[in-house]
């Protein structure tokens, strides 16, 4: 179950896409799954009666609200795009009430105090589902934990913070959790350039990880005060039984570090012209389905993802010439059947392009793929549990290699996740 993580109390102007505008106290609940719930009470009269009527004609009602938060501290705060969610009116002998529910559809920005000019600022994402052993540590005056780590990845250092509340190392539980922090000091006007690198940053340990890792909050803070914080309605995913390929535990060297350091910039050079960011959702997504079948066909849509983008990316880098090889290449498949042909040779063509070693058994997914598609099991050769390693296996291989990791500290699932190196 997801978790409130932070609430606001304040008083502001709802302003409805009918027309009525009321001012009433709210309360903002922000979850650990990026669900952010606003709640109001108001007095039920004409005016407000107006809310029921618009609710029953089966059209979404749109909300924005500006107001003052009082609690945990005074700011100002501003939720453009609210849905109204749940209706209910309540009757006593007094009065009648219209309770109201409105989930935001977009950031919730608060403001708190105003940054000093050219003075850093100190900005924290804060993170779902990463939690890891760090290679560097905090200290206080009881303990000494190893809660962190720290990346330069486009001349800005990203550090890594495990939250008090968990124990780096630990195991998380199946759920969306609020686990960490990554903390980066900026200048106000290197804001979206930071923000970029943080986010294809998550994505890269996302894949390390074997869990989607979401920020859904940024708090900026100047000399340890507060300024801002803004919430954001993002995408998330349930966290899912380690199942890493890159080691967490940094206990020989700072693997995370490495990897980040090693793999960015070839993320940011091909991220469009191989897909990259959905071929690692694809990735991630299969580690959730529960069904052995499904999560196989679903890593099969990540790899064909992959290949959709190879003659593209050839012919923008010259490797399949137009009107020459790509010509070829494009008449051959129009007179051909569709199916493993064209994608096997799409898969050699992008293994040998990127000197990915492979063995011809790593190919038999196409066949096992279709197997399923056709009957919907695996084929009685292949028991499922082996099938869905031999395939991440091998996509492990393909997208560390890729990203130009190899002659470096990878977890080998096929040998119990031993730290090996990646040929």
């Amino acid at each position: 179950m997801p978790v409130i993580f932070r609430t606001y109390q304040g008083s502001g102007t709802f302003a409805f896409d009918f027309g009525l505008q009321v001012t009433a106290d709210f309360e903002i609940t922000a979850r650990t799954d990026a669900w952010i719930q606003v709640t109001t009470t108001l007095a039920a009269d004409a005016q407000t009666i107006q809310i029921i009527d618009a609710n029953n004609r089966g059209k979404l009602v749109g909300v924005s609200l500006t107001g003052q938060i009082r609690t945990p501290r005074n700011g100002q705060m501003t939720a453009n795009k609210l849905l109204l969610d749940v209706v209910s009116m309540a009757t006593n002998p007094q009065s009648q009430t219209l309770s109201l529910t409105m989930i935001s559809r977009d950031v919730v920005v608060i403001d708190y105090a105003s940054s000093q000019p050219d003075m850093p600022v100190e900005l924290r994402h804060g993170l779902t589902n990463f939690l890891f052993l760090g290679c560097q540590a905090s200290r206080t005056a009881s303990s000494v934990r190893l809660d962190k780590f720290t990346t330069t990845v486009e001349d800005f250092h990203v550090t890594y913070h495990v939250l008090p509340t968990f124990n780096p190392g630990d195991t998380l539980p199946e759920e969306t959790l609020l686990t960490s922090e990554a903390i980066v000091t900026i200048d106000l006007n290197e804001l979206d350039r930071a923000n970029d690198a943080v986010y294809d940053s998550l994505m890269l340990l996302s894949l390390a990880n074997g869990n989607y890792i979401a920020s859904i909050y940024e708090d900026f803070l100047q000399q340890g005060t507060l300024l801002k914080t803004i919430l954001t309605p993002v995408k998330t995913m349930q966290y899912y039984a380690a199942d890493c390929c890159i080691d967490l535990r940094n206990l020989a060297a700072c693997d995370l570090q490495t990897f980040v350091e090693t793999t960015f910039e070839h993320y940011r050079r091909l991220k469009q012209d191989l897909g990259l960011p959905i071929v690692l959702e694809y990735y991630l997504q299969a580690k959730l389905t529960p069904l052995p079948e499904l999560k196989y066909l679903v890593g099969v849509v990540g790899i064909e993802c992959l290949l959709s983008y190879v003659p593209s990316y050839f012919a923008k880098i010259g490797k399949w010439k137009a009107g020459s090889g790509l010509r070829d290449w494009i008449i051959s498949k129009i007179r051909r059947r569709p199916g493993t042909r064209s994608l096997r040779r799409k898969m050699i063509a992008i293994l040998e392009h990127f000197s990915i070693p492979y063995e011809q058994s790593d190919l038999r997914f196409i066949k096992i793929r279709n197997a399923i598609v056709h009957t919907g099991r695996f084929p009685r050769s292949v028991t499922g549990v082996d099938a869905f390693n031999n395939l991440f296996s091998f996509l492990d291989r393909v997208l560390l290699r890729i990203l130009g990791y190899q002659g470096k500290y990878y977890l080998n699932r096929l040998h119990h996740f031993q730290r090996e190196l990646l040929p």
